[in-house]
């Protein structure tokens, strides 16, 4: 049973708006690997177990690469293990 709290409409588009904020950070920063600008190209998750905002039907997941072809690395808003 998940506590009323963690299924609130309000904490989910809290933690929506704290997650777009950490998207604009990183893709101002660039790249970790060369400094080249990142591309954004956004996705959704199907909700497994999440949390997801009444009226929708996955949750957003932001995603950016390093637009350098000969680096094209990876950018995550949450490294592994801290999400």
């Amino acid at each position: 049973m998940c506590h009323p709290l963690l299924a609130s409409a309000s904490l989910i588009e809290l933690l929506l708006r704290v997650d777009q904020s950490l998207a604009v950070d990183t893709r101002r920063r660039g790249c970790r690997v060369c400094g080249g600008r990142l591309r954004r190209g956004d996705f959704e998750h199907k909700s497994r177990g999440t949390l997801v905002a009444p009226g929708r039907r996955a949750r957003i997941q932001f995603s950016f690469c390093c637009a350098d072809r000969d680096c094209r690395k990876r950018a995550d808003l949450h490294p592994q293990g801290t999400a």
